[in-house]
């Protein structure tokens, strides 16, 4: 199995912007800093599957300067 994420890499999500779904999951806002310097913003969505959290898509939302 691949790494969602090259390792290395820091993930912070902003708890501020959870926003819940009918369907159990939501979407939260999370900043990935990859180890070459660059970094992103995503919107993640996740689903509470067998008692932990599974990130299902993740949509990009912009490259940071």
């Amino acid at each position: 199995m691949s790494q969602a994420v090259p390792e290395g890499t820091t993930v912070e999500a902003d708890p501020a912007t959870w926003q819940p779904s009918t369907a159990g999951g939501g979407v939260i806002e999370a900043r990935l800093e990859y180890p070459d310097g660059t970094a992103e913003t995503v919107g993640v969505v996740m689903v509470q599957e067998d008692g932990s959290w599974k990130v299902l898509q993740t949509i990009p939302l912009g490259a940071d300067q």
